[in-house]
């Protein structure tokens, strides 16, 4: 399959998280990891992605929170915790910064400084905003656009081996099927990997062959149109969803379909019976294959179910049952989404996504301890 010709070309856009998310929270947990009231997101942190049962960041009302706790062990800095003065100390080499529950004024190194946000706390998560602790500790911290991942990474970190990403590369403890892969990723566990997947056939093509056909503008178009399609499927509200839900989910494909009308039955049934759905989708660029004509990218995922007066069809998907799923406990798994063209012989540059793409077909899926 060739893919010369026209290739529309995206340049990778890291961002201030503050400029990309408003204002940027870290969430200090005293009591275990949490995904807390928000939408969880993923982390790399010096290079390492998280996956995201293991490490979530959560964004709540364009507010991005990270476990202060795990930040503060991987950059090497002590972290104290008072429960009675509801106090926080932050020791790393000679800066100590003290934060106080409900203050919006910190001591660092001894002198007030004022904060743009108050400390907080939220189900029992200590809450400090990250541009003024990073700021302080000097950790770089991004939002990337286009992995749709936040990026924490101390200047003189040495990341060695790194993918086009930024991620560093792992050689040791590597999946069964390590060979079927371009490289494999530090952080993500060999479970994501190793997960079956259904269409893969002995005519296709793995990720590891697939990938020297694929360049990185048109590897981010997949990227970015599938990351659209699940997070567009995992965040639905009753109180607000209309008609636009269905025409920015038919955006997505480039053939006739008659999904449209399923998504106008979807988006009746979400109002009718009282549906709230809230997660994130992160595609992996380092799982991209090909079979039967379709470019098939492997994604974690992350959602919960916030309230339905049903337990059918609660998250979109016209072609498979999905489990009954319980409300209000956070579900993290993988699933695979597939793009195709309706162009005969057509390169890969008309991909977008299959007009038979589904969520919950080839995916493994468990519940957030």
């Amino acid at each position: 399959m060739s893919i010369n010709g026209f290739l529309r070309k995206r340049i990778m856009n890291s961002k201030s998280i503050v400029a990309a998310a408003g204002a940027l929270l870290l969430v200090v947990s005293f009591s275990g990891i949490s995904y807390a009231s928000g939408t969880p997101a993923g982390v790399i942190l010096n290079g390492v992605q998280y996956p995201l049962e293991q490490m979530p960041a959560t964004i709540d009302k364009g507010i991005t929170w990270v476990p202060l706790r795990f930040v503060s062990e991987k950059i090497g800095a002590k972290l104290n915790w008072d429960p009675q003065t509801q106090k926080i100390e932050i020791l790393k080499g000679e800066n100590r910064i003290s934060l106080t529950v409900g203050s919006t004024t910190a001591l660092v190194n001894g002198e007030s400084v004022q904060l743009s946000s108050p400390v907080m706390q939220q189900e029992g998560i200590t809450m400090v905003p990250l541009r003024f602790v990073s700021e302080q500790l000097s950790a770089e911290v991004q939002w990337d656009s286009i992995l749709g991942v936040v990026k924490i990474h101390m200047p003189d970190k040495d990341l060695g081996e790194v993918d086009p990403f930024g991620r560093k590369i792992r050689t040791t403890n590597l999946p069964k099927n390590a060979s079927d892969y371009p490289y494999i990723i530090e952080g993500l566990p060999n479970e994501m990997y190793e997960m079956p997947h259904r269409n893969i056939t002995g005519s296709a093509e793995s990720a590891a062959t697939f990938s020297s056909e694929l360049n990185k503008p048109l590897l981010e178009r997949y990227i970015s149109m599938v990351e659209q399609y699940g997070n567009l499927l995992l965040n639905v509200d009753y109180k607000v969803i209309d008609q636009s839900w269905v025409e920015n989910y038919m955006k997505l494909f480039n053939q006739y379909t008659n999904n449209a009308t399923y998504a106008k039955k979807y988006v009746k049934s979400v109002k009718e019976n009282h549906i709230q759905v809230e997660g994130t989708l992160i595609p992996e660029p380092s799982m991209v294959f090909y079979s039967d004509a379709e470019v098939i990218v492997r994604c974690q995922f992350a959602f919960r179910i916030k309230g339905s007066d049903t337990d059918k069809e609660i998250i979109y998907d016209p072609y498979f049952r999905q489990t009954k799923f319980q409300k209000n406990i956070w579900y993290v798994g993988y699933t695979d989404i597939g793009l195709s063209s309706n162009v005969f012989n057509g390169t890969l540059r008309n991909f977008k996504i299959s007009p038979t793409a589904t969520f919950f077909r080839d995916y493994a899926v468990h519940v957030l301890k």
